[in-house]
């Protein structure tokens, strides 16, 4: 049976790396998808990632602590299709994002 309901997953991508003061900077890509039995109004997901700081995001607002939500332009979310978002951040040593963080989907 298909799901039922608004229900999402956020997928990571890493993109450019570069090191800077001691500490590695990265840019990285999410992907949002629509894996529920209804159209999506809007979403929220979760970037709480291990020594991971989040200092700049496009296409997501952040809402306090590792809280982000869709910006109006791409909060809707067909069946099947999916939104893109993007954040930088740093580590202190490597980059290890995991492969997806959660989210929570509304209808």
């Amino acid at each position: 049976p298909e799901p039922e309901g608004a229900e999402c997953t956020a997928s990571l991508r890493l993109g450019n790396q570069w090191r800077d003061s001691g500490e590695v900077h990265f840019e990285a890509w999410v992907e949002v998808a629509n894996t529920g039995g209804s159209p999506i109004d809007d979403w929220e997901i979760e970037l709480a990632i291990d020594g991971t700081e989040v200092y700049r995001s496009w296409g997501m607002e952040h809402e306090g602590g590792d809280r982000y939500e869709a910006e109006r332009w791409n909060s809707d979310i067909e069946r099947g299709a999916s939104a893109e978002a993007g954040f930088q951040g740093s580590v202190d040593d490597d980059v290890e994002l995991p492969d997806t963080v959660p989210c929570s989907a509304f209808a």
